[in-house]
């Protein structure tokens, strides 16, 4: 698995410190920080594995953006993308990731990231969910669905606390779960780059 993050504002320093915590989960984890273009072409021709994005999207017209806040990658590298299970955990990411992949998880519209400690490990838990259900060989509409389940469980444990953690639930949490989603094959799996029991 290739773990991508970007850290140049505070949006993306949050992401990346997210995307760190993956490191760790086994050895087959790349981790490819402050990442551009460049660098990972390079790591995608050596590798065939599938890609989880931590950073920013942009919607006209729809890309990732790497650390140069260039477009992560463009149409000339589609194919080596073909087989692959892409996740963006960045705004509009399921439109950026349009037309590339094997299958495509992501947010349609805004991620909604709140940058306040109090709620920083409900955040890190849910974005990290669809995550760490890929890498323990999940299928592609199973992650995007323990993504929702995560965001829509703890929508519903804020709404009941306090006035500020029901405002942060229907603000953040609540439309990260209606915003997630996955796109392509189902049944893809990211742990062999494609289709069949992971690795």
């Amino acid at each position: 698995m290739i773990v991508v993050s970007t850290d140049y504002d505070r949006l993306t320093t949050i992401l990346a410190e997210f995307a760190a915590e993956l490191e760790s989960y086994d050895a087959e984890v790349r981790v490819l920080k402050k990442a551009n273009s460049l660098e990972l072409e390079n790591l995608l021709s050596s590798l065939t594995t599938s890609i989880i994005f931590f950073g920013h999207g942009r919607i006209d017209p729809p890309r990732l953006l790497d650390q140069d806040q260039a477009a992560l990658w463009d149409n000339k590298i589609a194919a080596l993308l073909e087989q692959r299970v892409l996740y963006g955990n960045a705004c509009h990411s399921l439109e950026a990731l349009a037309g590339f992949g094997l299958a495509r998880i992501g947010f349609s519209g805004k991620l909604e990231v709140h940058d306040d400690q109090g709620y920083y490990a409900a955040q890190r838990e849910c974005i990290l969910a669809g995550p760490r259900a890929l890498l323990s060989g999940k299928t592609a509409a199973e992650a995007a669905e323990q993504s929702k389940q995560a965001f829509l469980s703890k929508q519903r444990e804020l709404f009941h606390g306090s006035f500020g953690d029901s405002v942060i639930a229907t603000l953040i949490f609540k439309p990260n779960a209606d915003r997630i989603a996955f796109t392509g094959d189902g049944s893809a799996r990211a742990r062999n780059g494609g289709n069949g029991a992971p690795k």
